[in-house]
């Protein structure tokens, strides 16, 4: 959805004749919420007890593993390179500000807002794993995300800003679907592929250009993708998709799963390469979209990939100490 939305700013659609600007956005939305539902789901099985720090730093090495190796090394050579660097130009203050998290320019919002996020689940995670009524720990989660909304109103919000505050309805949504997981499945209705078809009208209605609306026309309705997004992820979770699942459990699908930071960090580049040849738009689309695909393939091999295994071995050792 990014690389689509990304690559129709710049006249380079996937879809001939047809612009998907501005869903990237919603896609974003969506990694904010797999990522809280799957971190938090990972958190709320940590074993009770005394010997909490072993988990937490186990959770803190796989965490930095998985952002800044990469993360690093595209911020490096984009402020190597000099003048638009990798799509977003970086001096040696930006560089400092963006390794920090103190600022996420261009399409390096989206990282100070995840990684910091990243410190609110584990309290979290214990509030919703007390040994308190069910009732009372949604309602202060609940409580949590109105007070988040009426001190950060949405409205408010500048766009694309690197501020976790601004997204926290997003992400807070992510990880009460994962405490809603914990819980039994609700009982299977209709054979009938609603799920799927459901799925499909969010995306149709979502695409602005569809509804001839502003590209940033669903950016600042937080809330609304958080549950929007939260719902889709339990349903996946719970087996309601017929025909998606079937596609997600597929092989390259898999792999693009492994790749896809190393596609979010370096399809702009891909995509600006692409536009310099005398090719029509949608081909120029499809062979940035290959180029970054094999570039983030790459990246994943050769940075990602060895920096996950060596801290994944750490992080267990931490792990197996609690």
């Amino acid at each position: 959805m990014v690389v689509a939305s990304h690559g129709s700013a710049g006249g380079q659609h996937l879809l001939p004749g047809l612009s998907l600007e501005g869903i990237g956005k919603h896609g974003v939305f969506l990694f904010f919420v797999l990522s809280a539902f799957l971190l938090t789901r990972q958190a709320l099985r940590w074993p009770a007890g005394r010997r909490w720090w072993p988990q937490l730093g186990a959770y803190a090495l796989r965490r930095v593993a998985r952002i800044f190796p990469l993360y690093l090394l595209v911020l490096v050579a984009a402020w190597l390179l000099g003048g638009p660097g990798l799509g977003v130009p970086i001096d040696a203050d930006a560089l400092l500000r963006h390794l920090t998290l103190q600022q996420g320019l261009g399409i390096y919002w989206s990282i100070p807002v995840e990684f910091l996020y990243y410190l609110w689940i584990p309290p979290l995670a214990v509030w919703l794993a007390a040994p308190l009524p069910m009732a009372l720990r949604g309602a202060g989660t609940l409580i949590l995300l109105a007070g988040c909304m009426a001190w950060f109103p949405a409205a408010a919000s500048p766009a694309n800003s690197d501020q976790l505050r601004w997204y926290l309805p997003v992400l807070l949504c992510g990880s009460f679907a994962a405490w809603l997981a914990t819980g039994p499945a609700p009982r299977a209705g209709t054979r009938l592929p609603v799920a799927d078809l459901l799925l499909l009208a969010l995306l149709l209605l979502s695409t602005p250009a569809l509804l001839t609306l502003p590209a940033d026309a669903w950016h600042r309705e937080f809330l609304g993708w958080g549950i929007a997004w939260g719902g889709v992820v339990l349903a996946a979770h719970w087996g309601r998709f017929r025909f998606l699942q079937s596609l997600l459990e597929s092989l390259w699908l898999g792999r693009l799963g492994h790749w896809c930071f190393g596609l979010y960090l370096l399809h702009l580049p891909v995509q600006a390469l692409a536009r310099r040849l005398p090719l029509a738009g949608e081909v120029q689309a499809w062979l940035a979209l290959a180029g970054a695909v094999g570039l983030a393939a790459l990246a994943h091999r050769w940075v990602e990939r060895p920096a996950i295994r060596l801290a994944a071995g750490a992080a267990d050792r931490l792990s197996r100490s609690a």
